[in-house]
């Protein structure tokens, strides 16, 4: 053995880096859409660095499952997770959430926001 692999060895599944497949079948966030989140999950995208999955149910009670690449969502995401998630991203309170689309005053871009 190398001086190296006389380090400490770790197998990389305990290494708490393994990265779990998800299949669930989800919906790009669009203007209009209202749920209750239960769950939020900030992952890592190669194309846009980071996008927000959320987990919950429709007004109807029926699974909702969405994600979206938006700043300004995943912004917001990310205060929802401080603020009231769990390790595991389970939210420790129901949050209703609405989808709205604003305008830029600066850049006349649209954007998606949670109101």
């Amino acid at each position: 053995m190398s001086e190296q692999t006389k380090l400490p060895t770790v197998m990389f599944a305990d290494a708490g880096i393994d990265v779990t497949h998800d299949d669930t079948e989800r919906v790009a966030l669009s203007n209009g859409a209202v749920f209750v989140a239960l769950r939020v999950e900030v992952r890592p995208s190669k194309k846009y660095g980071e996008y927000v999955v959320f987990d919950g149910e429709n007004l109807d009670g029926e699974p909702f499952h969405a994600y979206s690449a938006s700043g300004v969502v995943l912004g917001q995401a990310k205060t929802m997770i401080l603020k009231y998630g769990a390790e595991d991203g389970t939210l420790k309170s129901a949050i209703l959430c609405a989808v709205v689309s604003k305008v830029s005053t600066t850049t006349g871009r649209t954007f998606l926001s949670l109101a």
